[in-house]
């Protein structure tokens, strides 16, 4: 659902993005995915997870380190599919900002923005692996420190994205053993690029077993294992492609490193 990545590149898109588009978010409902996409998906014979509520911790390795929390709730199992709403909260500053967005024309230059971020969410998954259907509402709040000219804004926006074909093209994951290798293929739509279609394939591969895996200093039941993810993208790209951690205890991804950024779930019930 929500990505710590995007949710940081798209900050700096609210400008352009329409006042009126942010007004309502949709709820993710079942009857919204066709039935091609639902046959695919539960093919693939993920398991049903093992928890209601899930807390998460997203941060990035440089510094200095931006942080956000997040938490996911869910709300209905259909077969592999789960119905989550989530919420997160991140706490950042921008230092050396010499152009100001809102007032337009370069402001002294060296000065700190504080920036309040938060975000509720609706959307599909299979196992956290493999989004169906996204809808973000995110509100920022900022302030600057300006001397002469102090301001506060906000400003909200909405993402939303949907698979709308989803292909099994070889291979299957569950029963989770290493060396095990899925490729789908999958088109989807997204309203950042005004609901034009993108299609990808990409390719799971099981490439290590973890026996003890620690969750908040404590030992989590059952076995971890490590998927890695290929894409074209990631195949042209000099970075390491995303390593997911997948709980068989859970029945959901724990861990995820996705370019220089990692999400660690911190806690469930």
């Amino acid at each position: 659902m929500r990505s710590f990545v995007l949710i940081i590149i798209t900050m700096f898109a609210w400008l352009n993005f329409p006042a009126n588009a942010a007004e309502g978010m949709n709820q993710a409902t079942f009857s919204q995915i066709s039935d091609q996409v639902i046959k695919s998906a539960e093919s693939l014979n993920f398991p049903t997870p093992k928890f209601k509520e899930l807390g998460t911790v997203s941060y990035t390795q440089e510094k200095p380190k931006n942080v956000t929390y997040g938490h996911y709730r869910i709300e209905k199992v259909n077969s592999s599919l789960t119905k989550l709403s989530s919420a997160g909260t991140h706490n950042f500053e921008t230092r050396d900002v010499a152009y100001d967005l809102f007032f337009g024309g370069f402001l002294n230059e060296g000065s700190t923005n504080k920036h309040d971020l938060r975000s509720t969410g609706s959307g599909i998954s299979v196992g956290g692996l493999i989004e169906l259907i996204g809808s973000n509402k995110m509100n920022m709040k900022s302030s600057n420190n300006l001397k002469f000219l102090p301001a506060s804004f906000s400003h909200t926006m909405i993402i939303e994205s949907q698979v709308t074909e989803l292909k099994v093209l070889s291979g299957q994951l569950f029963p989770l053993k290493v060396g095990n290798k899925l490729i789908i293929q999958r088109a989807s739509t997204n309203s950042m690029e005004k609901g034009k279609s993108r299609s990808n394939t990409l390719e799971y591969e099981v490439t290590k077993q973890i026996n003890d895996y620690l969750l908040n200093n404590s030992k989590l039941p059952g076995d971890v294992f490590e998927i890695t993810v290929h894409s074209e993208l990631s195949k042209k790209s000099a970075s390491l492609p995303p390593k997911i951690l997948f709980s068989s205890h859970l029945g959901w991804v724990v861990e995820a490193h996705i370019g220089n950024t990692i999400e660690k779930a911190v806690g469930w019930n």
